[in-house]
């Protein structure tokens, strides 16, 4: 129960600190290969929750160019570069992601292999973290 306590503020923090975010927490429906079940982009970077575990890809401060023309919509290097880091929660087990709170707007993506394609993909709001149970 502590650790669901501790998971939750982690996760309200998160998603407090990353209110820049337009998409909100978009679901992996097979668009993407990797192993995450959402993502939360803000900016150049993002949080991805895995089942065991959150990773954040944050954008080297040395890629970040403000001082370029403001007429832009990106200021990044030619050539971009990320700290990767994972917070995992010993104990913990395997975790299933819930999307809450649906916003209004669908996600699509039309990139890659077109066996990946996918068009209507929700996003939340939030998220619900459960413990999975009988070894899943």
């Amino acid at each position: 129960m502590l650790l669901m306590r501790k998971l939750w503020m982690v996760i309200l923090l998160t998603s407090s600190a990353l209110a820049s975010a337009q998409q909100g927490f978009v679901g992996n429906d097979g668009q993407w290969d990797e192993p995450f079940e959402y993502v939360y982009r803000f900016g150049a970077n993002a949080l991805f929750l895995t089942q065991d575990s959150l990773v954040f890809s944050i954008l080297s401060s040395e890629d970040f160019h403000p001082e370029h023309d403001t007429d832009k919509h990106h200021h990044y290097a030619d050539t971009l570069h990320f700290v990767h880091f994972s917070v995992k929660f010993p104990g913990a087990g395997r975790l299933t992601w819930s999307g809450e709170s649906q916003m209004p707007h669908q996600n699509h993506f039309y990139l890659g292999k077109e066996s990946s394609w996918r068009s209507s993909v929700p996003s939340f709001e939030k998220l619900r973290a459960e413990k999975c149970i009988s070894g899943n």
